[in-house]
């Protein structure tokens, strides 16, 4: 994990607005509203964890003491860079002793590398679809993706899923091993979407066995 050492006007500043509605909530759940009561819920006290694609997110969790999950599955950029913020500028609280960073990132295991790369041309697809605005279901995979787009639209969709992570699991494990250690995560959400729920459930039961 690499420290930052960055300037506190550089660093994002937090939104009263947002800061203020998740202090709302939570006052609703430990029953602390002076005038709201949440039913069901009040009294639940769940754990929170602040979902995010940037520093923001991150700056605010830190802030707080709170858990953070960075959306990696589709927004990588910067994954680093806030992962840093985050550890930097963590503040303990009486829920979170010490910084606790979850990545979510995209998984698709296969028994060989070239099945794991056409079952990842369904995800590939349904971004190309988000580039040029069309809605679809999750298409099937192709074996060669290469006609489908533009090379202006390929390095778009790659730039959107470089936090993906596709092959067996000896080839998949030392990768995952490197973000752990690169980021200081403490957990991975790994996102697996095929077509085929058979190739899914496959990829999940190979995922099992990642640390087993």
């Amino acid at each position: 994990m690499r420290s930052v050492d960055r300037p506190a006007s550089s660093r994002p500043r937090i939104c009263p607005t947002r800061s203020t509605a998740l202090a709302e909530l939570r006052a609703y759940l430990d029953g602390s509203h002076p005038r709201v009561h949440a039913v069901p819920g009040e009294g639940a006290r769940p754990a929170i964890h602040l979902l995010g694609s940037g520093t923001y997110s991150a700056a605010l969790a830190a802030r707080l003491g709170l858990p953070f999950v960075i959306a990696g599955h589709f927004a990588p950029g910067g994954l680093q860079e806030t992962m840093d913020l985050y550890h930097a500028d963590f503040r303990p609280s009486d829920t979170l002793p010490e910084p606790y960073a979850i990545a979510c990132v995209n998984l698709v295991l296969a028994d060989d590398e070239r099945e794991a790369r056409r079952l990842f041309t369904s995800i590939q697809q349904r971004f190309l679809g988000h580039l040029r605005g069309v809605s679809q279901l999750l298409p099937r995979p192709v074996d060669d993706i290469g006609p489908l787009w533009t090379a202006r639209e390929a390095a778009a969709v790659d730039q959107q899923l470089a936090a993906s992570y596709l092959g067996t699991l000896e080839t998949v494990r030392p990768r995952l091993e490197e973000l752990v250690a690169r980021t200081g995560v403490r957990e991975l959400l790994l996102a697996t979407e095929t077509h085929d729920p058979e190739a899914r459930k496959h990829s999940i039961a190979m995922a099992s066995a990642l640390w087993s």
